[in-house]
């Protein structure tokens, strides 16, 4: 008895964090994690003649701590699929994107994105040709091969889809003060987009 009213509890603990807010084209859940004080959102966003959403956009805010890679996105996953199944249960989901934040804002997503342009040859190639460059289409070739945003694409494929093609925007490096914060020496070139829209289709 005492486990089921605790289960019971947490249920309604829960339920009472998860909140939503629709618009005529939006429709968007969100929960309160009071442990971690880390507030996530997922966003679903359809044409007005349309029944389906075609578009998730997830985003989390960090109330404790306002500094950029203090969190892991791969730690959300279960978070985010939980949001997914709360959504589900009100509107119709056929995605053909999906946009999470850019690469520097999760410390896991942030050091991928180091670590497969040091090792990759092209972008080592790239960079003793030509410099400080940005290559958009060599860094988004590079960010999907090497499956930057690899944990979501486990997720997608849960869900029953697959990245078709990356689409970046705002593009820079990551700083020497980023780089030093995640562990590098604070040189190394690192390409970083700050807007990333990624292409899905059903599998």
């Amino acid at each position: 008895m005492r486990y089921l009213i605790i289960l019971i509890l947490t249920a309604n603990t829960l339920a009472a964090q998860v909140s939503f807010k629709r618009s005529l084209d939006w429709f968007t859940v969100s929960y309160l994690d009071s442990a971690t004080k880390i507030q996530h959102s997922l966003s679903f966003n359809k044409a007005s003649d349309s029944d389906f959403y075609k578009s998730l956009r997830y985003s989390s805010y960090n109330y404790i701590s306002k500094v950029k890679t203090d969190e892991f996105l791969c730690e959300h996953i279960s978070t985010i699929l939980m949001l997914w199944e709360k959504a589900a249960d009100s509107i119709k989901i056929d995605l053909t994107n999906v946009i999470f934040d850019y690469p520097l804002k999760y410390a896991d997503i942030a050091k991928k994105q180091v670590e497969v342009f040091l090792k990759s040859a092209k972008w080592q190639a790239h960079i003793k040709t030509n410099g400080k460059k940005i290559d958009t289409k060599l860094m988004r070739e590079i960010m999907i091969t090497e499956k930057v945003y690899g944990c979501i694409y486990d997720m997608l494929a849960k869900k029953g889809y697959m990245l078709v093609k990356m689409e970046t925007e705002k593009h820079g490096f990551i700083t020497k003060q980023d780089l030093i914060k995640l562990g590098y020496k604070g040189n190394e070139i690192i390409p970083m987009p700050f807007m990333v829209y990624q292409t899905v289709t059903n599998k």
